[in-house]
């Protein structure tokens, strides 16, 4: 048996390559995973840092602030023990229907960034064990996208008599639905006041049996403008708070104000005006079109449809349903619904109404729809990255 010791250490000398080369591979292959993960977060990281430089800089050199950013977040951000290459920041518009387009910017818009960068060439990876078999570095490659939506929304609100006070309400100064419904939008507005994203816009359509038209009336017509047109809320907050403290009872009348906000409640439709009974698909179609003309498709688009009854004139729940398939099928517009169910109300209408990233929120309490508002302002999106 003892001229066979030496057997092992002959196989050992065959087989010490083909050891070495699994190690080399499996040692290797951990490294370059870890370099390529490395690569993606910090093309990430940059792509998002150019993007809020580039929006916090508009009046300065945005392009140039949107470089530096991602620069600072390439350098400070090793791939690989190493420091990655910056190859391009590319700036543009970003839909989900059409993806990314360099240099694209509709009516002044650009919302996104794409960042790529590299470690390859003259900057490639080490590799560790494979430059044994002659396999040196490893080249590296990431791209990142990131896009942020502006904001459009309209909220649509019921102004139909059963949101009135009763005569007792009246008297003894107790909240109707239509005073809850406006603290309600109010709790809207200051949370998108609050949590701010630049550019977001937002209006209100009102409506009983017609729609409520700014500056006094009643209409069928989607063109006319609604009781708060969409506006820009850093832009035009006085405007904003003023129509939201102006929702008020069509039947008694409205308050002076509403915390220490003047009302624009002067041209505030009437009964008389706008008729009592329930007919949400004109002042949908209002929001429509403000949306449409006053938005382009790098927005995301909302609307929020708000009910306490029956729609029982002007076509119906039909008409309301045609509203909304119009407003998501031609314009990506989303509709969240609330409804207020004071009585025997089947549900269903405003639940058909639904569509895209909203969602049904029902009560028969009116003190609920503050919270039901706060909901839907929570559940916005904010930022994307692709």
């Amino acid at each position: 048996m003892r001229p066979r010791r030496g057997n092992y250490s002959m196989l050992m000398g065959v087989f010490i390559f083909t050891i070495l080369g699994f190690c080399a591979l499996a040692l290797d292959i951990s490294l370059i995973t870890m370099a390529e993960q490395q690569a993606q977060a910090t093309a990430d990281a940059a792509a998002h840092a150019a993007l809020i430089a580039y929006k916090s800089n508009r009046d300065d050199d945005p392009d140039q602030a949107a470089v530096d950013a991602a620069d600072f977040m390439i350098n400070v951000n090793p791939v690989a023990m190493g420091i990655a290459t910056r190859d391009a920041v590319r700036l543009g518009t970003y839909t989900p229907a059409n993806g990314f387009c360099e240099g694209c910017s509709a009516i002044g818009n650009v919302n996104a960034v794409e960042v790529t960068l590299s470690r390859q060439g003259n900057n490639a990876v080490d590799l560790l064990l494979a430059p044994m078999f002659g396999v040196n570095t490893h080249d590296v490659t990431a791209s990142a996208l990131t896009a942020q939506q502006q904001r459009a929304l309209m909220l649509v609100q019921d102004f139909s008599c059963s949101m009135n006070a009763s005569y007792s309400q009246w008297t003894n100064g107790d909240p109707a639905a239509i005073d809850l419904s406006r603290q309600a939008n109010f709790l809207f507005l200051e949370y998108l006041i609050t949590f701010p994203q630049e550019g977001d816009m937002l209006g209100l359509s009102g409506y009983a049996q017609y729609g409520a038209k700014e500056g006094g009336g009643s209409t069928l017509d989607m063109n006319d403008p609604p009781w708060a047109q969409l506006s820009v809320i850093e832009d035009d907050l006085p405007y904003l708070t003023g129509k939201f403290a102006g929702i008020c009872d069509t039947w008694y009348g409205c308050p002076d104000g509403m915390d220490g906000y003047t009302s624009s409640s002067m041209d505030h439709p009437e009964g008389g005006d706008i008729g009592w009974c329930t007919n949400p698909s004109i002042a949908m179609l209002q929001a429509v079109t403000q949306l449409a003309n006053g938005t382009d498709e790098t927005f995301f688009r909302g609307m929020v449809v708000m009910s306490d009854g029956v729609f029982n004139c002007g076509g119906g729940n039909s008409a309301a349903d045609d509203a909304a398939d119009l407003a998501y099928d031609d314009y990506d517009i989303h509709i969240w619904t609330i409804l207020f169910s004071n009585g025997s109300i089947n549900p269903t209408q405003m639940q058909s109404m639904v569509r895209g990233l909203g969602f049904f929120q029902n009560s028969p309490s009116a003190s609920d729809l503050p919270d039901m508002y706060q909901n839907v302002a929570e559940s916005l999106p904010m930022v994307m990255v692709d």
